[in-house]
């Protein structure tokens, strides 16, 4: 009996370890239960931040696939091209987004490939972005790659530039007026150079005609008095003053290089 109840003893010892081990598991998983549930509640929140944060941004945000289909967008994306994100979900990047002014291609993966290769290495520079309403306007796009499950995700934040391109063409613009106006100045300053000698060399001319219009007169007037008679020496006296007036001698030497 005695060694029954020894026995006995030790089994009762032995199920009460047991479940007290069991009642320590159950402690234990219980805490990773809670741990694994926080987690999870903190892994929510900070997608749901994250997801905050993207919609919230100042850039339009989008993620396609290596199709170009559209998986993610933003409201500012919404705001900016004009289309919901229920609307563009499952469209493809060529529905708002072009490598230039050139590219009309409507299928996703060619459209993505040749905005990949017009933003170069950087995977940043312009392209064209496209409104619901079919205009079109620059913006500036930088796109990122990840890895999602061994799968290729293409992220890309697109801001529009149209203002600063204006600002931009306006400048070449005045560029273009100021350098029309430096060559209308130099143009008119090689047109008066000539002119100014020309009108210099008339005015010349103009004096000189004067004085002989005087010293033809006084010939005019001995050849009349000459008609009728013996000539008065003061007749003589009026030519040579005449002539002495109109400088002959220097205008028949200069003339014909003024001329």
């Amino acid at each position: 009996m005695g060694h029954t109840k020894k026995i006995l003893d030790q089994l009762v010892d032995a199920q009460s370890g047991h479940q007290k081990a069991v009642a320590e598991l159950e402690t234990q998983l219980d805490a990773i239960r809670a741990e694994l549930l926080a987690t999870t509640e903190n892994l929510a929140k900070r997608e749901e931040r994250l997801r905050q944060i993207i919609n919230t941004a100042n850039d339009a945000f989008f993620a396609t696939d290596i199709a170009g289909v559209i998986h993610e967008w933003n409201g500012t994306a919404e705001t900016l091209f004009g289309w919901t994100q229920k609307e563009m979900i499952g469209k493809t990047i060529s529905s708002v987004a072009r490598p230039n002014e050139s590219d009309n291609s409507n299928d996703g993966q060619s459209c993505l490939t040749a905005i990949l290769g017009a933003l170069g290495e950087q995977q940043r520079g312009e392209i064209i972005g496209i409104h619901r309403d079919g205009h079109r306007f620059p913006v500036e796009a930088s796109i990122s790659v990840m890895v999602d499950e061994e799968s290729f995700i293409f992220n890309a934040f697109i801001h529009d530039i149209s203002s600063r391109t204006e600002l931009q063409n306006q400048l070449t613009q005045s560029q273009k007026l100021e350098s029309i106006g430096q060559l209308a100045a130099g143009i008119a300053h090689e047109i008066n150079t000539p002119t100014q000698y020309i009108g210099d060399n008339l005015e010349f001319l103009q004096d000189t005609f004067t004085g002989l219009t005087k010293l033809i007169s006084s010939y005019q007037a001995a050849l009349d008095a000459a008609r009728l008679g013996p000539v008065d020496p003061q007749v003589f006296e009026k030519i040579d003053l005449a002539a002495k007036d109109a400088d002959l001698d220097f205008v028949l030497e200069e003339t014909p290089d003024v001329l």
